[in-house]
């Protein structure tokens, strides 16, 4: 089965395909998206600051300029090692601020 999702980040997140979408209210802070076909996780959402986080295989390699933060909810997978020197926040981080 192939899943057609559009993202545009432009002023908020606009998605095309929505109806593939399911909603899970994770904290006061995250709402994360998947697709209720396969199960697939799409984003997240943080809710203050307003901000959208996807996940990176969902982008054509030539559409993603550079990764700016990564977050870690619960804790950091063994698998990552991204070369990117980037900001890197934990579930905790972002409760404090």
């Amino acid at each position: 089965m192939v899943i057609c999702l559009t993202f545009i980040v432009e002023n908020g997140l606009s998605i095309e395909g929505k109806y593939y979408v399911s909603y899970c209210r994770y904290s006061i802070w995250l709402m994360r998206m998947f697709c209720h076909e396969c199960g697939t996780h799409l984003f997240s959402k943080m809710f203050k600051p307003e901000s959208y986080y996807a996940n990176t295989v969902l982008f054509e390699k030539s559409k993603i300029v550079f990764l700016v933060t990564q977050f870690y909810v619960g804790c950091n997978p063994l698998h990552y090692n991204l070369i990117e020197k980037t900001a890197f926040f934990t579930e905790q981080h972002i409760l404090n601020t």
